[in-house]
Formats: C-alpha cells, structure tokens, sequence
C-alpha cells in the first residue's frame, strides 16, 4: 500500500479500519482496512474483497465512491474511497434534535436515490442506518459502508447469518431470511421516522427484536406532536414500516415519488399561503376578488390559521384523490360561470389534493381548469388576466417537482396577466415569485476546503 500514505484512524467497526490518507498527487481520500486482528482470518479478507466489489458497482453522488482496491505488502486488503465530509445522520440529529418535516424529506429523498443507484447496480446495502449516513453542512448526503451488502437476485439464498443493527433491521431479517430491497426499504422508513421524531420506531422498548416482529409503530405525528407531521406522512412512513415486505413500498422508485410528492406539498405550504388568508383582493370598481399569497409565511402558521378557518380535510379516496367539487364544463364556462368561481373552486380542489400530498393530482387539476379557462394560453380574453392566481400556484407546484424552467416560464406569464388585472398586490406577488425562480438559477458558491481541516470558505465565481 505504498501509493497512499495513511493518517489518522477515523472509525472501526466490526471488521475493518478507517483512516484518511492522500495519494501519491496528494488527494485527500479515505483507506478502509481489514482489522489488525483479523488479518489472518481468509474468511474475513473474502468478504472484505466482496464489500470492495460490490461498492464499485455504484456511482452515484449520493453514494460513497470507491477508488481503488488491493492487498498491502502483507496479504490483507484495502479499500480506498473519496473522502465524504460531514457526520453521520445519527450524530446530526442528536445535536439538532427532530427534523423540520421539509428538511427530514429532503435527507430522505437523497437516501433514496442514493439507495435506488445501489439497487440498480444488482446490489443490496443490507445495512441501512444513520451510522451509516454522512450528513454535510448543506444536507448532502452521502451512504457509506457495504460491509453487509450482498448481490441483488430474486431469490437470495439463505446462509443462516443473522447480521445488521437491531434498530433498523426488518422483521424477516430477524427471522433469519436474507435481508432483499425491501429491508433496505424498511431500514429507510425508519431513518425517515428517526428524523421526524428524534427515535427510531421501537427505541425503548425492552425486547426490540419483538418490537419489530409484532408491536406496531406509533405513527410519526403522534409520537411527536409538535412537529405538526401531515397525516400523509405518517402513512408513507408507516407503509415502509410494514412487518410484510409484499405489504411495503413496491419499490425504492415507488417510496421516492411518495416523498417527492410530500416535499412538494410541505414547499407548497412553507412558501406560499394561497388560501389560508381568506383576504380579498379587489380591484379598483371591481367586484373579482383574488387570493392573498403570501412567500413568506412559516408552514406552522398556516396550518394553525388553516385549521382555525376551514373544515378538517377528508381522507382521501381510494384514488388517493380529493372529494370531488362541482365540475362546470368547457362548453358553458365563459357563458354561465365567473371566471373567478371557476379558479376558486379549482384552487379549493388543489388545496384539498396539496393538503393529502397528492402534488401531482393538483397539477392535474390546475392545468385543467387553465386549459379550460384559456385553450390558447396566450389569450387576450378579459378572463385570461384572472388565471395569474392559479398560474402562481402552478408554478409553485412545477418548482416543487423539479420542473424549473417551466414554473419561470409560467410564473412570467402570471405576472402579465397580473399586470393586465391593474392590481398592484397582484403584480408584487407575481413578481416575487419570478425573483425567488431567477435567484434559484444563479451559480453556487464554489466551496475551497482547507488543506487538513474541515473547514471551509465559500468563494463567489
């Protein structure tokens, strides 16, 4: 192991032996080794190698990135990896505490594409926990450790080893099947409730392996109440969390765009305050209200005052849809119908659909209705200038799936249309929105680590 030059010792687990060290150019990196005391166990050394093949499967930036690999001067094994910054997620949410709810499915939705690069590599990490997740000052997240993975098939064969951290192991791991995606899928519902909460699902009870077999989980929202967790949440953490794997998420996609709808929803509701205000907006000798946005309002004071004026929203249907408003059709809208009923009757639809995270129905309803409204959605028509109300939360909805370039499209559009209503609170609304989406477009700090040191300075391109 000439080529690389070892510094301190930054972990030791069970079987190996981590330290930073740098190459022969310099590079910082990390050296993962077999343990002193086991360096002349073949065994050990094989499953050392495996952990090291298995590993260069992944690429992915959310996923530790293997080097390098080889055997040093005396017969033992190495492992050379990028090095990650930041502490593992445990360690985070010990000195923070529970997660904001936005912030816990952001953590998440990295965990899962992270996870989902390792499955498509005919891979299962098979020891998914948040000792097992570095954390950086920005969030990024980054999964390490394969010492327990193993090849993706499916039907993996037993080999009567029962091995991984009670905490976040699955029922039928326990059990003593081969841990498959689903565990991993478990293992990262309990993550996500571990940030939500502060504790993992069975923390505290006195036979955990019991716990996970046959106690069921307190939902999210009631074992932390003041994090004012949407039901929705609670039922696609407890999904992941069932004691059946055919019962849990299908698979790691299926888990991720349930997150992403979530996180949408929760940005929906952090930056922009559609409904919860009940003000009305009136123009000058007009009788059309609109509806008060408001981008900076915290998601905790609009569920409070959404709370104090609107009726609880129902469970969703079996569709995971809203109940249903009254429809008005195409053929009728400008003769019988109120442009302005029409768009406040699609944004109380919306909101029902935003409220159950169902982001993508509200789309579809948006879009909709504004097909409706304006088939050419460049229209000069009086009832055009109205829509800018559900164009902004169009866009919003668009920034929050990652669509981009088309919420600053639309958003562009809105503010025309708010010009054209001669509403001044309207221009200013629209306005901000296209701001917060040009800002969103500005290159990032490049970030300079410090040679030897965490630190770091961020400097302006």
């Amino acid at each position: 192991m000439t080529k690389y030059l070892l510094g301190e010792l930054l972990g030791r687990g069970g079987m190996g032996q981590v330290h930073s060290a740098r190459d022969r150019y310099g590079k910082a990196v990390v050296v993962k080794r077999l343990r002193n005391t086991l360096a002349g166990d073949r065994l050990m050394a094989a499953r050392f190698m495996n952990e090291a093949q298995l590993a260069e499967r992944v690429a992915h930036p959310n996923v530790i990135k293997v080097l390098d690999k080889g055997e040093a001067e005396d017969g033992s094994p190495y492992l050379v990896m990028d090095r990650a910054h930041g502490i593992s997620l445990g360690k985070a949410i010990d000195r923070d505490g529970p997660f904001a709810v936005e912030r816990a499915l952001r953590v998440a939705a990295q965990l899962l594409e992270g996870l989902q690069a390792i499955h498509d590599a005919r891979v299962v990490h098979a020891d998914m926990k948040s000792s097992n997740v570095l954390i950086d000052d920005a969030d990024r997240v980054t999964i390490i450790d394969f010492g327990l993975a193993r090849t993706l098939t499916k039907e993996p064969e037993r080999t009567g080893m029962v091995a991984g951290t009670p905490a976040f192991m699955a029922p039928e791991v326990i059990t003593g099947a081969p841990p498959t995606a689903a565990a991993d899928i478990y293992a990262v519902g309990v993550m996500l409730y571990e940030m939500l909460t502060g504790n993992t699902p069975f923390a505290g009870s006195s036979d955990i392996f019991d716990a996970h077999l046959h106690e069921v989980a307190i939902s999210p929202s009631l074992r932390a109440p003041e994090q004012n967790i949407p039901a929705a949440i609670d039922r696609m953490v407890l999904r992941a969390l069932e004691k059946s794997p055919a019962a849990r998420w299908l698979n790691v996609r299926e888990f991720a765009l349930a997150v992403e709808d979530a996180l949408a929803a929760e940005q929906m509701i952090t930056t922009m305050d559609i409904w919860a205000a009940r003000t009305t907006m009136r123009r000058e000798g007009s009788n059309v209200p609109a509806t008060t946005v408001d981008f900076g309002a915290s998601k905790n004071t609009v569920r409070r005052e959404k709370a104090a004026r609107l009726p609880t929203p129902m469970p969703p249907a079996a569709d995971d849809s809203a109940p249903e408003l009254p429809l008005v059709s195409k053929r009728n809208t400008r003769d019988t119908v109120q442009p302005h009923d029409v768009i406040s009757a699609a944004l109380e639809r919306a909101q029902q659909l935003i409220e159950n995270r169902s982001a993508r129905a509200a789309v579809t309803e948006l879009e909709s209705t504004l097909a409706m409204l304006t088939p050419d959605i460049a229209s000069e028509l009086p009832m055009a200038a109205e829509t800018w109300r559900i164009q902004t939360v169009l866009a919003a909805l668009y920034d929050g799936l990652g669509k981009k370039e088309r919420a600053r499209r639309l958003a562009l559009v809105a503010y025309k249309n708010a010009l054209r209503t001669g509403c001044k609170l309207a221009e200013a609304r629209t306005k901000a929105l296209i701001e917060r989406f040009e800002q969103q477009k500005r290159p990032p700090s490049r970030v300079r680590f410090a040679k030897g040191s965490s630190q770091f300075q961020r400097m302006k391109r």
